[in-house]
């Protein structure tokens, strides 16, 4: 219990972190990129995507850890399911919501591609 409380802060530390454009070097993939295609991004966009994501996560975790003190998570099954669910459900969401258009906005404004 005392580990998830844990985890909950460092994860809150980290997204907060994101959210004001700071450790952009945890985003991932964005590390790896080379500068030239760095360069086509607005860092801090991806990094506050990136912080939102990650708070979200935080909030999950949270309800969870609340779940888990209570009769209801007396169950690690239904803990399991829960978090598969919810999981589950932000990844498909999120690959449906995330497509080119998208992305298009991570682009800095000299590097957006001319709409026909």
């Amino acid at each position: 219990m005392i580990m998830g409380f844990i985890l909950i802060a460092f994860f809150l530390a980290v997204s907060i972190a994101l959210i004001n454009g700071k450790l952009s070097f945890l985003v991932d993939g964005y590390n790896s990129v080379n500068e030239l295609d760095k360069n086509k991004y607005d860092e801090r966009k991806v990094c506050k995507e990136t912080g939102f994501e990650l708070l979200f996560a935080d909030i999950v975790l949270m309800v969870v850890m609340v779940l888990l003190n209570t009769d209801y998570g007396k169950s690690h099954s239904a803990a399991i399911g829960l978090i598969s669910a919810v999981i589950i459900v932000a990844l498909t969401f999120g690959n449906v919501l995330i497509t080119r258009k998208n992305k298009e906005r991570y682009y800095k404004d000299e590097f957006k591609t001319k709409k026909d």
